[in-house]
């Protein structure tokens, strides 16, 4: 993969619990860098908005809901949210 500045500062931004939010053009790479985001960090789960299930349980979920389902999951990434 080439390397991007984007995941150093995406990575320092998540060290210090803050919240991300990636945005761009089609067709730049966003998924590829939230995928390898998601292989680099243990305790992360990957949720892709394009998959009916994962939209339904998003979907007007309680927050018991998900924290049921999300469990013990410390950085949770959502692609394709806007569906």
């Amino acid at each position: 993969m080439i390397g991007r500045l984007v995941i150093n500062r995406i990575e320092n931004i998540l060290a210090s619990g803050k919240s991300v939010l990636l945005l761009g053009p089609r067709q730049v790479g966003k998924t590829t860098v939230l995928m390898h985001l998601q292989e680099s960090y243990s305790g992360s789960v990957f949720l892709d908005c394009d998959e009916p299930d994962v939209r339904s349980l998003l979907t007007d979920a309680s927050s018991s809901t998900l924290r049921n389902f999300l469990g013990s999951q410390k950085i949770v990434i959502i692609d394709e949210a806007q569906r």
